[in-house]
């Protein structure tokens, strides 16, 4: 016989719990669709899923790293588009950007902390990548005249001996070399990282 045909009587609890379930089941598939649904228990699914990444942070991580590596290429096009578009909409993006990043990292203590590794997977990089690089360059080159002279005039900087803090704000740490003018390759202004990010972003606007 039957199951759903069976006189109720006869028929046990759990069966009766499970049939009603799977009539539930079928009305909220017939009447809602994923996203009608998702719009309807937004913030209830939000709460329990931040419940979840709070209780299960391990798993959490390691889904996580699961998703990225399954669909890497995906998200790092998915970013660049996205950075790309709010370039052009928003001239101030790429300073709210340098400044989430410095936030985040709490002046480079994650850099200083990691720098060995970080410097390494770079170099792995660049090997692996050399080809790719280059063409990169040569490309530029030919687009961007003055990308030729500031190449020079890099290389000529790095000889010269300069000073062992920043001329703005006297800091020690990821020291650079920076030109006002790139046909004066030998007139340099020592200049920590932060700063050197502040003048040219400065000049861009």
């Amino acid at each position: 016989m039957d199951p759903e045909n069976r006189p109720a009587s006869r028929m046990p609890a759990l069966h009766k719990q499970i049939l009603g379930m799977q009539t539930k089941r079928r009305k909220i598939k017939m009447t809602y669709n994923k996203g009608d649904w998702y719009q309807k228990n937004k913030e209830k699914v939000k709460k329990r899923v931040k419940q979840w990444r709070l209780n299960n942070p391990k798993e959490y991580k390691e889904s996580c790293k699961k998703y990225y590596d399954k669909n890497k290429a995906k998200i790092i096009a998915r970013q660049k588009s996205y950075d790309k578009k709010k370039r052009l909409t928003d001239p101030t993006y790429r300073l709210k950007k340098l400044e989430y990043n410095r936030n985040y990292f709490g002046d480079h203590k994650y850099y200083q902390e990691h720098k060995t590794s970080i410097i390494a997977s770079v170099m792995k990089y660049n090997r692996a990548h050399m080809k790719k690089i280059n063409i990169h360059k040569r490309e530029r080159r030919q687009s961007d005249p003055e990308y030729k002279l500031k190449e020079a005039c890099r290389s000529r900087a790095r000889k010269i001996i300069t000073t062992e803090s920043c001329s703005k704000c006297g800091s020690t740490n990821n020291l650079q070399r920076h030109h006002e003018d790139y046909t004066k390759p030998l007139e340099v202004t020592v200049l920590c990282k932060d700063c050197h990010i502040n003048i040219n972003e400065s000049k861009t606007l």
